[in-house]
């Protein structure tokens, strides 16, 4: 990696004791930019920047210098990544004369029924996603909305999402999680026979 420039907030680097503040004694910080190259290993990289101070001038003093090795530190992780493995199917459900609900979880995949609803077949699942990033750093799941509308031939039905992970969670110590999404859908009375679908959105992002 290219360090770059160093720079401090004073121009060219130097400064001055009023004559006769008393002072004796300044603050001063240093600031640069670093190029990391495109697939830059993840780890922790350090160095050591030496920094030369000398008085200058013709007064008293004039010559003296010191030197300070101050160390350096960066850290770059892994980028974050989530891609789909699988689809949130809810399965296939046969209405009722009254209003029902039916339920995903995303943890097991196990279903269940609420209401006037029954399955035709119950061979629903959970949506599912691979997340990457650095080995157990932690990492925020947003969802786009926590209830999405399913649309098709009849009204639409409201599916609110449930997750298998916290809102806020850890990458296993290879640097990888699974995410499951399932929730619980609302089924209406004499709801109209059809496919009936919609989008989720994941959000995943380092803290």
């Amino acid at each position: 990696m290219d360090p770059g420039p160093i720079n401090s907030e004073y121009n060219n680097n130097q400064f001055t004791f009023p004559n006769g503040s008393g002072q004796t004694r300044r603050t001063f910080h240093l600031a640069g930019t670093i190029t990391i190259p495109a697939g830059q290993m993840a780890g922790d990289y350090t160095g050591v920047l030496p920094i030369f101070i000398s008085v200058s001038g013709t007064g008293a003093g004039t010559g003296n210098s010191n030197t300070v090795n101050v160390p350096i530190h960066i850290r770059v992780i892994a980028p974050i990544a989530l891609s789909k493995t699988q689809d949130l199917d809810i399965g296939t459900v046969i209405p009722g004369a009254t209003a029902g609900t039916v339920t995903l979880n995303p943890a097991t995949g196990a279903q269940g029924l609420t209401g006037g609803v029954l399955y035709a077949a119950s061979t629903g699942q959970p949506a599912q996603f691979v997340i990457t990033g650095d080995s157990s750093h932690n990492f925020f799941i947003t969802l786009g909305a926590s209830t999405i509308s399913l649309t098709g031939p009849g009204g639409s039905m409201n599916l609110s999402l449930t997750s298998s992970l916290g809102a806020l969670s850890a990458f296993s110590g290879t640097g990888t999680a699974t995410l499951n999404l399932g929730g619980t859908l609302s089924v209406a009375a004499n709801q109209a026979e059809g496919d009936y679908s919609g989008t989720l959105t994941v959000t995943v992002a380092y803290p």
